[in-house]
């Protein structure tokens, strides 16, 4: 990644749509997104940001950036779905790859998957 490039000056990262049906009425589109901001070695990194370790006072150290997020929707979902529970409304989950740099497809996207949440 270039820094402070624009978008014209990379390629587009594809968004990702699920549904995950719900019982109720009503349903909730939820925005997250995969990619995060670059890290430079000048901004105090003394390890690979990317990989969680624990720094020199027993603390965690790393960067997750809106990962952590997507994996804490889909473990909720799934969680439900090993106890036998229905979600109680319907959870659309749309993951996008442009969020840190603008999400300038956003509104295409949305076009596209023409989801109206209630929530």
């Amino acid at each position: 990644q270039v820094k402070g490039s624009t978008p014209s000056q990379r390629p587009p990262f594809p968004s990702l749509f699920a549904s995950f049906e719900g019982t109720g009425p009503g349903s909730l589109l939820v925005h997250l997104h995969y990619d995060v901001r670059p890290a430079y070695w000048e901004d105090g990194w003394d390890g690979d940001p990317f990989l969680l370790r624990q720094g020199s006072e027993g603390e965690l150290v790393g960067r997750v950036g809106g990962k952590a997020d997507v994996g804490a929707w889909l473990w909720a979902i799934e969680a439900y779905k090993k106890e036998g529970l229905q979600l109680p409304l319907t959870v659309h989950l749309l993951i996008d790859g442009e969020y840190e740099c603008c999400s300038e497809t956003l509104d295409s996207v949305l076009d596209e998957i023409a989801v109206q949440p209630d929530h």
